[in-house]
């Protein structure tokens, strides 16, 4: 007895067209949340109410300005605007696998982030994230049902 399949390599030639159509809208998706997460991270600190210790510091350009901190728990408060760690906020994609990341290559980040045994933390990347989580788990279950 033999057994003839026609269309086999048709079909997984589709199967492998649905299944890049796929990977390239949940990408879209995913992407699309690394730059929300991105902006709101950005705009919690330039646009945040800060309401810690008042510094006068040197910018720079060497001129003295008034600078008011943020207080624990509150978003960093944006000093040097693009120069600083507001504007080193990226959201890349990922070299390994098929993510996104977010997140800064300023060391003291990661301090403002989560604290430090000297300082209380002032969250700005995770409450970002918690912000838009759902909206982007939303536009990734649209994508998938949008592909199948």
């Amino acid at each position: 007895m033999s057994v003839k399949i026609e269309g086999l390599a048709e079909t997984i030639q589709a199967l492998y067209a649905k299944e890049k159509t796929l990977e390239s809208k949940i990408d879209v998706a995913i992407r699309s949340g690394a730059v929300k997460v991105e902006t709101e991270a950005r705009l919690s600190m330039k646009q945040g109410s800060p309401s810690g210790k008042t510094y006068v510091i040197s910018n720079k350009n060497g001129n003295k300005i008034t600078h008011i901190a943020s207080a624990p728990g509150q978003a960093p408060a944006s000093i040097n605007g693009s120069s600083g760690l507001e504007g080193s906020v990226m959201a890349v994609k990922a070299l390994y696998g098929d993510g996104w990341l977010v997140g800064t290559n300023i060391e003291y980040g990661k301090h403002l982030e989560f604290g430090t045994k000297n300082m209380a933390a002032r969250p700005w990347l995770i409450p970002a994230l918690e912000k838009h989580r759902k909206a982007i788990y939303t536009s990734i279950q649209k994508a998938i049902k949008a592909s199948l």
